[in-house]
């Protein structure tokens, strides 16, 4: 057992970190079980949350835009964007609007643009305006790795 030895102003104090791990599994033992699997509960619940919440970031807004040349993409069933590949004009700026037609929550981010619409619930509408990159680009959910969409640039 590791002994560390600690002078105070006038005894001397022994810490041993082995015994002090102990006291803690002994006092963890004691703790009733309900309380016990409600605190687990909770840093699940805690994580969960943390998983399926982004902020906005970027020229974006709640609702539908009110520019009749909006592109419409959907967020639909089986973590999918519909469509997913755009083809837009180098340098146009175009506004997308993103209908959450699926029962979970997601997001529409160009993380190469700093954009990000920030969490769109079930049957919500938010819509993104940026101005077409010199390349093509990713568009993503951050919410589900694999749901994934691109855009395609033209000259």
């Amino acid at each position: 057992m590791s002994v560390v030895q600690r002078r105070s102003h006038s005894t001397r104090e022994t810490f041993e970190p082995m015994r002090v791990i102990e006291k803690a599994r002994v006092a963890f033992r004691r703790t009733p079980l309900g309380v016990r699997l409600l605190a687990v509960a909770g840093v699940a619940l805690l994580g969960l949350a943390a998983c399926n919440s982004s902020e906005p970031a970027g020229d974006v807004a709640r609702g539908a835009s009110s520019d009749a040349d909006a592109i419409q993409v959907a967020m639909v069933e089986g973590r999918a964007f519909d469509p997913d590949t755009l083809n837009l004009t180098t340098g146009e700026e175009v506004t997308v609007e993103v209908t959450n037609n699926d029962s979970t929550a997601h997001d529409f981010a160009i993380e190469s643009l700093d954009l990000n619409t920030g969490t769109v619930e079930a049957d919500e509408v938010a819509t993104a305006t940026f101005t077409v990159p010199d390349e093509g680009v990713e568009f993503i959910c951050t919410f589900h790795s694999d749901m994934t969409g691109r855009i395609e640039v033209k000259q």
